[in-house]
Formats: structure tokens, C-alpha cells, sequence
């Protein structure tokens, strides 16, 4: 393993006293559990920077997390002040690490195997979708010379030390700090200048036409939904017609879309998952993507687990041809002064906000397409777009107005301060914490 990789691994590894102990969550990832065990394999004869009880942290720890967090704060090898506090502030770090171990000893907290075993399993199987397939994390595992139930013995521990972690700062801190009003007010004041700002965003109005299939194309997609139908309520298994029929990636997994809550899906959809008996399979269900035939696996009053099977319905190029004509005609009405609100209320596909004129609210621009931006680039309020077409259809947008960038409001982010303000009195909670914990700890501070 390279200096640079293992250096990167142990910034992973070690990062967990503050981040993970509050957050209550693991973090290490693949790179981190190879650098557990390949420093397993081999410990070098090191130096002993501190000692907290009967635990030791070596100097070559130290060393490396010093390496990694000044190349990250850009601290030049000869600013030996900065260098210095930094040290003190890492190796404090990793004292109250072992502090905090001895404490959840003490008080007799532990993990159950079960609970354990689960986590370690979770962590696996994140780290392979990760990675991206059960090949590539094998073929990880081979170049380290590593077999799986040796990178899982060795991150076992860790994963342990984590939980206990966050199960004695949880009993200790999480639970008894809150955040009122006013501790949301201070931090807004005391972080005002420091906040992100509202970025540029653009006012619109919105008209989608979609090509719409004829009579004929219609009916002839419904006949192949009723034929699949037929072909399941004669005995054939639902997923086997959903790999055969269906025209929606979840053929590949029998129709499994996975589970959904009310108002996830369309509403015709939605209605039909929570209105049909579970393992029924619906009659052909016309949504804007076709026709479906529905199954509910499992359901409860929010969620339901469901199968579906999408047929659907061919436009050909006399529809898309009817479509342009009637987009490119509206244009030209909403540019000649008609109100673009009626327009939008009249031929709009948009059901969402058809009823509201069209009116997209406030958007980032960053949010939107570059084809949109384009076509909305440089118009006065008032002005309508030329009609742009993409895989949704044919669009048309009028300018309301353009909203340059600017300071949030405090009632506009309090939610998201709340979080942070909390996340405030979490931290200097705990510093105060694991800093009358030190008192009845041995700790043995070699360097300096």
C-alpha cells in the first residue's frame, strides 16, 4: 500500500470521534476497512505519543492525520506555529477518542451481536453499491490479498468502537440538548455573513404541449394490457409477463417498483394502489406513460409495495407534427398580447400548474435545463420564448422576472438553522463533556 493511499485511509478511519460520535452514524468505507487490516498485518515498532489508561496512541498516527489535514488547510511546511496547534488539536482528538471508550467501559454499555453483525453487514453492502458490483469489490479484496471474513474481522472492531461512541453520547448529549427560537435567532445573527447566499433565480410561466396519439394507438396498446391481464389471471406468474411486456426498466425485476407512499405516484395511479385488494391485479390504468396494469404485494394506510406492467402508446410523426403546429400557433397568440395565463389554462399539459396560468414560481437558474436557459436568455419581463422542444414536448415560456442574487431571510432558512444551531450546542456540549470525563481518566501526554 502507497504512503499517499494509506494516508488517505487513515484520514477516513480516524475521523470519527466528533463526526461520527454525535451524528450517531459509521462512517468508515471500503478504503478505511483495507487500511484496518492491512495496518493489522503489520505494526512497525513506533514511538508512543500519549497514553489514556491502558490504551496508546502512537506518534506515527499522529504524523499522518498531521500530514493529510495541513495539505488540506494548506499549511506550509515551514509555518511550524500552525504546524504545532494543529498537532495539539489532532492528538487532542484522538485522546478524548480513548477517553470516551474507557467511559462507555465503565458504564457497562455495549452492542449486542446481533446489532453488530447487522452493521458490519449494512456497511458491507453500502460500500459494494458504492464501488458498484459484487466483481469490483471482490477484485478490491484480491488486490489487498484480502478474503471478505478477513476484512470483516478487522473492521468489526472499529465498527464496534462506533457504536459505543454514539450509544454513550446519545444517553450523555444528543438527548438532552434542544434548540428553541431564540437559539435559532443568535445563530443567524452570530453566522449572518458567513451564510450561503440565495442564488439568481427567474420568475416564469410555462406551457407544455404534448404530442397526443391518435384513437387507433390508443386502443391498440390497451388491448396488448388486457391480453397481458388475461394471460396472469389464467395462472402465468406476474413478474414473467412483466419481463415479457412491460416497457419500464422494472421489467427487468418482474414490475418490482419498490415500495410507495400516497401521492409519490400520478393520481389515477396512486388511487389504484390504495383502492385495489392486495395481490388483485388491476384492469389497464391510463396514465400519462401509457397503460399499467397494477399489483399490491403488502400495503398499510401510507405505503404499499407494487408491481406494475407498462404498455405504451406509440406517437408517430403526424402527432408530433399536429403538436408543433399547435405550440408554434400559441406562441405566436402569447407574443401578439394574449393573456399567457388563459393560453396556459387552455392547451397546457402541465397539469400541476395549468390551473395556476402556468406560473412556475421562483426557480434557481442553476436548476434548470440548459435548452431552457437558452431560450428564456436575455427576454424582458412580459416576453414569451420561441418554443422549444425536448422529451417532454413542446415548451413555451413567458419572463416574469429575474430575481438577481441576495441574503436570505431568517424565515426563509430557519429549518435548515435549526439543524445547524443544533449541531452548535451539540458540539461545544460535548467538548465541555468529554472534558470532565479527562479528570477521571489516567492520560499521559508524551509530546510536546
Amino acid at each position: 500500500m502507497t504512503p499517499q493511499k494509506k494516508s488517505f485511509l487513515l484520514r477516513l478511519a480516524r475521523t470519527l470521534l466528533v463526526a461520527a460520535a454525535l451524528a450517531g452514524a459509521l462512517v468508515l468505507g471500503f478504503v478505511a476497512m483495507l487500511w484496518l487490516a492491512d495496518r493489522a498485518l503489520a505494526e512497525p515498532v513506533d514511538k508512543v505519543a500519549a497514553i489514556v489508561e491502558n490504551e496508546i496512541i502512537l506518534k506515527s498516527e499522529v504524523d499522518e492525520q498531521l500530514a493529510i489535514y495541513a495539505a488540506q488547510e494548506k499549511i506550509a511546511e515551514s509555518d511550524t506555529t500552525s504546524l504545532r496547534k494543529l498537532r495539539e488539536h489532532i492528538l487532542g482528538r484522538m485522546v478524548d477518542e480513548k477517553v470516551v471508550l474507557a467511559e462507555a467501559k465503565k458504564q457497562g454499555i455495549t452492542v449486542p451481536e446481533s446489532e453488530l453483525d447487522s452493521a458490519v453487514n449494512d456497511a458491507i453492502e453500502e460500500t459494494k453499491q458504492r464501488i458498484g458490483s459484487e466483481e469490483q469489490f471482490t477484485l478490491e479484496l484480491n488486490r489487498e490479498g484480502l478474503t471478505l471474513d478477513m476484512l470483516r474481522e478487522r473492521y468489526r472492531g472499529e465498527v464496534q468502537k462506533q457504536m459505543l461512541q454514539s450509544r454513550l453520547v446519545g444517553k450523555e448529549i444528543r438527548s438532552k440538548v434542544q434548540v428553541q427560537d431564540a437559539d435559532v435567532d443568535a445563530y443567524f445573527e452570530k453566522h449572518k455573513a458567513e451564510l450561503p447566499k440565495k442564488p439568481e433565480q427567474v420568475h416564469l410561466r410555462h406551457i407544455l404541449i404534448q404530442p397526443r396519439p391518435d384513437a387507433s394507438a390508443i386502443q391498440a396498446a390497451r388491448e396488448k394490457a388486457v391480453a397481458a391481464r388475461a394471460r396472469i389471471t389464467a395462472g402465468e406468474d406476474f413478474a414473467k409477463v412483466a419481463a415479457e411486456v412491460s416497457q419500464d426498466p422494472s421489467a427487468k425485476v418482474g414490475g418490482d417498483i419498490g415500495r410507495v407512499g400516497k401521492g409519490d405516484l400520478e393520481a389515477v395511479f396512486d388511487s389504484t394502489v390504495f383502492a385495489i385488494e392486495v395481490g388483485a391485479v388491476s384492469e389497464p390504468v391510463r396514465t400519462s406513460r401509457g397503460w399499467h396494469l397494477i399489483r399490491v404485494d403488502e400495503r398499510d394506510a401510507e405505503r404499499a409495495r407494487v408491481r406494475h406492467i407498462v404498455v405504451t402508446i406509440t406517437v408517430g410523426q403526424a402527432d408530433k407534427d399536429a403538436a408543433s403546429a399547435l405550440a408554434n400557433d400559441v406562441r405566436q397568440r402569447a407574443a401578439a398580447g394574449e393573456p399567457f395565463e388563459e393560453l396556459a389554462r387552455r392547451y397546457s399539459d402541465e397539469e400541476d400548474v395549468r390551473d395556476q396560468g402556468g406560473d412556475l414560481g421562483n426557480l434557481p437558474m442553476k436548476a434548470l435545463r440548459e435548452n431552457y436557459l437558452a431560450a428564456i436568455d436575455k427576454l424582458a419581463p412580459g416576453q414569451v420564448s420561441n418554443v422549444v422542444f425536448d422529451d417532454r414536448g413542446f415548451h413555451i415560456f413567458q419572463m416574469v422576472e429575474v430575481i438577481p442574487e441576495q441574503d436570505y431571510a431568517l424565515e426563509e432558512i430557519r429549518k435548515e438553522l435549526q439543524q445547524l444551531a443544533y449541531q452548535e450546542k451539540l458540539e461545544a456540549a460535548y467538548e465541555e463533556w468529554v472534558a470532565g470525563l479527562r479528570k477521571n481518566y489516567f492520560v499521559e501526554i508524551r509530546e510536546g
